[in-house]
This record gives C-alpha cells, structure tokens and sequence, in this order.
C-alpha cells in the first residue's frame, strides 16, 4: 500500500497526544477502583432501589462499553502508526464513536435513576434480541435459551413497571423503553455528521471512500491521459481529526462515570484538560470545562 500526501510529522503530535491521554486515563480509573464513592449518586441510587441489581447492571454496562473505547482508541492507534492503513482509521473510530454514544447516554447526569434504569433495560433488551436474530440465522439449537433470556428483560422490566415497547400492534420490540438508534444517540453528543460519513466508509460507499481513504490520479498505465486511477491516502488532517472523535468518546463517557461515581473530578479535570491542550482540542470536545466538582 502507498500513502499519497501522508506528513507523519504532522500527525505525530496528535498520535502521541492520544496515546499519552489513553495511558493517563487508564490510570486515572485504576486508582479510583470499581466502586462510587459512598456520598455519590450511584450509590444513592442503590440504596434507594427495590432491586439493587438493576442498577449495577448499569454500571457493567456501561463500563464494558468505556472499555471498548479504549481499545478501539488503541486500534485506531495501531492504523495511524506509519506504515499507516487508510480505511481501517475510520472503521476504528466508528467503533469507538459508537461505543463511547451509548455509554455516554447511560451515564448522563441529567436523568433520574428511573430513567437510568429504563435505558439498561432497553439496551439489555436490544443486545438479546441481536443475539436471537444472529440464532435464528445459524439454526442454533439454543434458540429457544436466547428467546428465554429476552423475555426475562421484558419481564423483569415489567415488574419494575416499564411497559414493553410494541411494535406492529402486537410484537415485543423493547423492554424499559424504545433503544434509540446510535446514529440519535451520536446526534446528541454533536457527532451525527461525523457518525454518518464514518458508517459509509465502514459499509464500503464509494462516495465516502473517494473522499477520506483515496485520490484521484492520473493513470500510469494509460498513455494516452484520458482516464484516471484511484490512489490510497490518508491525509494528515484526517488522523488529527480522527484523533479528536476518538479522545472524546472516552474522555466524556470517562468523565460523566467519574460524575455520577463521586470520583476525583479535580484530578481527571487535570489529566483531560492536559491531554486536550495536547491534541489540541477545541472547546466543544471539553466536557469537563464549566462544570463544577
């Protein structure tokens, strides 16, 4: 593969940045442990809760999705490192902008914990049902398991006093409440437009090809200079703004968790203002800037 018009010196800072931040953050988390701190809102909420279980299940959910951030940011990484891929930066970061949306719309601090709750729910609901359509599809023989643990979310969202979502007048489609699409929830961070050409690439459109992963050239094995060939590049631009989608799918999910959890919000101010101003990031990718520990 060859890399048309791709600087590594320009993108270097940003690759570092990240990694830097990534390293930082992990950190961060480590020291803090697993559990909210005892005067925190997500503690609160356990103790004020029928079913305590439920609202944990939340906070696995959403930290195993902070994780796949994580990793994707060091996928991402791995693309960006020269010899450097051209697509493969896009599909990464896709990944991590989709994970980081959900776990960012679980973890906000607006919601009240019924809200919170209902939203588990519906993503428990969502992944189960992926899962019965992926069985039906290979004839599994463990269909009927997969139609059992759907149910029991319907169920159990029931007795908590969620109604289940219909469809069609008569299908289950939804338990706790509808799952907005990840293209809504992108949108309510400030990332559809950036979701949505990411998704093109992701689903091979050459529109969206043509205009991030290649360049049109002059065809060398055409003499005449009537046609044109179709060359890979990734530009340096990309990898920074890239870079930038990237940190703010863990940095607000991250930092939300820290919110809701009575974590050290003084020191992970710190530790994502330093990575920002590294990046460097503008003002709409700092979450943490205004708010108050």
């Amino acid at each position: 593969m060859t890399e048309s018009g791709f600087n590594p010196a320009l993108a270097d800072q940003a690759r570092e940045a990240l990694g830097e931040a990534r390293d930082a953050i992990a950190s961060y988390v480590e020291e803090q442990g697993t559990e909210p701190a005892a005067s925190s809102s997500a503690m609160a909420a356990v103790e004020a809760h029928s079913q305590p279980d439920v609202v944990r299940a939340v906070w696995t959910q959403s930290s195993v999705l902070i994780e796949v951030a994580a990793d994707q940011l060091t996928a991402f990484l791995k693309t960006v490192t020269p010899p450097v891929e051209t697509i493969a930066p896009w599909t990464a970061t896709r990944s991590a902008l989709e994970a980081g949306a959900i776990a960012s719309w679980l973890l906000q601090t607006e919601i009240d914990d019924g809200e919170r709750v209902a939203r588990g729910l519906a993503l428990r609901f969502d992944g189960l049902d992926l899962q019965v359509k992926a069985m039906r599809a290979a004839s599994s023989r463990e269909l009927d398991d997969g139609i059992a643990r759907r149910q029991y979310v319907v169920d159990l969202a029931a007795s908590l006093g969620y109604a289940a979502v219909i469809s069609g007048g008569t299908r289950t489609a939804g338990a706790g409440m509808r799952m907005p699409s990840v293209t809504e929830l992108t949108s309510s961070i400030s990332e559809e437009a950036t979701y949505r050409v990411l998704s093109a690439v992701a689903h091979g459109h050459q529109w969206a090809l043509q205009q991030v992963s290649f360049e049109i050239t002059d065809n060398p094995s055409d003499a005449t200079g009537t046609t044109r060939a179709l060359r890979k590049q990734l530009r340096p631009e990309a990898v920074i703004y890239l870079a930038l989608i990237v940190f703010k799918s863990l940095s607000w999910p991250v930092w939300l968790r820290t919110t809701y959890f009575g974590w050290d919000q003084g020191t992970l101010r710190a530790v994502l203002g330093a990575a920002a101003d590294n990046l460097p990031a503008p003002d709409r990718y700092r979450i943490w800037d205004g708010a108050s520990d």
